[in-house]
């Protein structure tokens, strides 16, 4: 996965993205998994003020329970529940948005290919220039003097 198609399936921005990576020392790579444990870890963050290293354990303790809803805390802390199932639907549907509406990528816009049109869409039969092409010059001669024969006859 490349940096804009995280930041399209996260909704972060790339430098925090990369910023994140850096700090759980994840490299420059974007694999999909990396990407899902971040983006509900980075959710972590925003809604609970946690720091990102301990959101990042609890998003991958939560994502190993995929069926669940995983609760957090113990007696005395605050619990924390998390809708597994229902952030996975909800990544699953970004990513597919992601790929129905590719993010803009560096550089140019790709050029407009024009559709390409054959001789036959235009009513040339390319069977009968071939057949043509195979002929000898003198054949070939011949069956022009023949033409011109036949239409003088239908002029006259």
């Amino acid at each position: 996965m490349t940096l804009a198609y995280a930041c399209k399936v996260t909704g972060a921005p790339a430098k925090r993205i990369q910023n994140a990576f850096q700090v759980l020392n994840r490299g420059f790579g974007y694999p999909l998994q990396d990407v899902r444990r971040l983006g509900l870890a980075m959710m972590l963050v925003d809604l609970f003020t946690m720091d990102l290293i301990t959101a990042w354990d609890f998003a991958g303790d939560a994502l190993r329970q995929p069926d669940d809803v995983v609760r957090f805390g113990g007696k005395g802390k605050p619990h924390l529940e998390i809708d597994v199932p229902r952030y996975l639907s909800d990544f699953a549907l970004r990513c597919a948005a992601a790929i129905k509406f590719p993010p803009r990528t560096a550089g140019r816009p790709r050029r407009q290919t024009r559709p390409r049109v054959t001789p036959r869409d235009f009513g040339i039969d390319l069977e009968a220039i071939e057949a043509n092409a195979k002929r000898t010059p003198e054949e070939r001669l011949r069956s022009l003097d023949e033409d011109w024969k036949f239409l003088q006859a239908i002029r006259s």
